[in-house]
């Protein structure tokens, strides 16, 4: 498995051609996940994962979402990043009504953050120690 791919540590080529890559589902066979997960529209705003040296793809479901990649032992027992649903962020919200704030875009930034520093911006309940989703 390769390790430490990073956008910066590809040439121009060899980053489009990832890119290409991914949205022909060339690498399809390489990910992790079952078929829920689905590519993401925006790829080259996403990091390449720092370990497989693949885009990941998101799945978006009721009370979350997460992401799967080439990391794991199987389509079930995978690497995931994972980002707090609207519905959790509403309810520990001020007032309990407001999704003002809400960030859509948080899985993508938790995902980056992790890819960078190695560290989780957002932790689902089965990684937290406090009891919250």
């Amino acid at each position: 498995m390769k390790t430490d791919i990073t956008r910066k540590s590809l040439s121009k080529s060899q980053y489009m051609k990832i890119v290409v890559g991914y949205y022909k589902g060339q690498d399809d066979w390489k990910y992790k996940a079952i078929d829920a997960y689905v590519k993401v529209d925006n790829a080259q705003q996403w990091n390449l994962c720092p370990k497989c040296g693949l885009f990941p793809k998101v799945w978006n479901f009721n009370n979350g979402s997460s992401t799967a990649c080439g990391c794991g032992e199987s389509q079930y027992r995978h690497f995931s990043i994972h980002a707090e649903s609207i519905m959790s962020f509403v309810r520990r919200s001020h007032n309990g009504k407001s999704a003002v704030v809400f960030d859509n875009d948080s899985l993508r930034k938790n995902w980056n953050h992790w890819c960078e520093t190695g560290w989780e911006i957002f932790a689902h309940a089965g990684k937290r120690t406090d009891g919250l989703w």
